[in-house]
Order: C-alpha cells, then structure tokens, then sequence
C-alpha cells in the first residue's frame, strides 16, 4: 500500500498536486491523462496558478482577441454610416454583448482543456461553443434584460445624444460587472457539463453564495480585474488579462466543486 507522499507529487502550479504516475507523450511531452489536482485552492492562489497554465498556452489569447476585433470592426462601419444615432449606438452594445458572450464560451472551453491536458486545442474548442449556441443565446438574452431598463432611461434623457451614449457605455459597463461576477460560473457550467440551463442557473447562483462565504478574496480580486481591466486596461485586458480570469473561474469549479 502506497503512502500518500508517494501516491500524489507537488504539481508545479504552487500548492496543488498531482499523481505521481502522469503519462506524458514521450515526443513532445503533452499529457495523454488529465492533469489530477489534489488540494483545495483559494483566493490569489488560483490567480496564480490560472496564470502559469496561460503562460504555458498563450493560445488562449485567440478567442478575446478575435472578439475586440470583430466589434471595433463593427463599430467602425456603423459609425461611418451618415445615418449614425442612439439607437445605432444601442445597436452596436447589443451586438457587443452577444460577441463577447460567446467569445467567453470558447474561452471556457479553451480554458478546461489547458486545465486538464495542458492544451487548449482552440479549434475543438470553437465546435464546443457552436454546440451551446443555444445556452449562450440565454446567457446574453438574460444579459439584455438586466440593461434594457438602462437603454429606455437613457433614450429619455434630453441631453445631446454623445451624453447619453457615455452615460449608457458607463452603465452598461457597471452592469456587465456585475453580472461577470454574480454570475461567474453560469457560462463555465454550461460549456464544461451538459446539465439544463435551468439547472446550470440555479447551480451557479448556489456556488457564488458558497465562494462569497468561504472565499470572499476570490471574489474580491476578479471585482477589482474586471474594474481596472475595463476601464483601465481595455486592450489589454481582455487579450492577456480576461483569458486568466476565465482560467481562474473554469479552475476554481474544477478543484473546489469538482465538476469535471
């Protein structure tokens, strides 16, 4: 009978561990077992650790990247139209908030394959999201209910229309915040188990109460990520900064809830 010290190895990534018997490809030295992790792990920790496995795979760039440059894209060619206004500006968030939705679905689903085997395999990955399209599409349609109040205030508002499209990026921005971290392990849960998304829902609000209790820090350090990267950082961030909050998020349910 083996003793725990030789069943479990300290996995490079700080305090988590793995078994000591890990197959690697012998050619180039990929895993062919997932990774096991072993110890709980909380607060800067995980932070930590999602950043050694995004340094490992800077694949993981890709999605975010192609999501900035699908919406400037857009962006740039609404604006040059003659007929640019509030409501175009509107336009433009809705369909922001739908592309970056599903950006961070291919991104979850990047990010539990680098989790496990250390790759994030970006094209499966991409066939994964097309497969949840329909889970997603109810992430961003509650998503628009939450600012639809904030859209009918501000096309109210007599102020010049430049006012109140600053005033609605500021609100909106306040509330994809909020809801980034209230709901920060929705879309992990849906791309990474195929429970409903009623289910899914329910699970993720459950999982946020039990982290605000146990792990406030967490929660504390992604509030302060998305804060500093939206406002602060925004090229930045969501090339090189959001990719280890959705790492941090997909590894904090792996290890601390078990779900995959």
């Amino acid at each position: 009978m083996t003793s725990p010290s030789e069943e479990f190895a300290k996995y490079p990534y700080y305090d988590a561990k793995i078994q000591k018997n890990q197959a690697y490809r012998p050619d180039d030295g990929e895993h062919i077992k997932p990774i096991g992790y072993f110890s709980e792990i909380k607060g800067t920790t995980v932070i930590k650790i999602a950043t050694s496995i995004f340094i490992k795979d800077l694949r993981l760039c890709i999605p975010p990247l192609l999501g900035i440059i699908a919406v400037w894209f857009f962006i740039v060619l609404i604006i040059a139209l003659p007929y640019f206004s509030l409501l175009v500006a509107n336009a433009i968030g809705i369909s922001s908030v739908f592309v970056f939705i599903f950006i961070e679905g291919w991104t979850v689903a990047a990010s539990s394959n680098a989790i496990r085997m250390e790759s994030a395999k970006i094209g499966k990955s991409l066939l994964v999201m097309f497969k949840k399209f329909p889970k997603l599409l109810a992430v961003a349609a509650i998503y628009l209910f939450l600012i639809s109040p904030v859209i009918a205030w501000t096309l109210l508002l007599p102020e010049e229309a430049f006012l109140r499209i600053e005033l609605l990026r500021f609100m909106t921005d306040l509330i994809g915040i909020l809801f980034n971290v209230l709901f920060m392990f929705l879309i992990p849960l849906l791309m990474i188990s195929e429970q409903s998304f009623v289910s899914a829902f329910t699970k993720s609000v459950r999982f946020f109460i039990k982290t605000m209790s146990t792990d406030p820090s967490f929660t504390l350090i992604l509030i302060y990520y998305y804060i500093f990267g939206y406002y602060f950082f925004y090229f930045m961030f969501f090339p090189l900064v959001y990719p280890v909050i959705v790492l941090a998020r997909v590894l904090y349910l792996k290890v601390n809830f078990s779900i995959f």
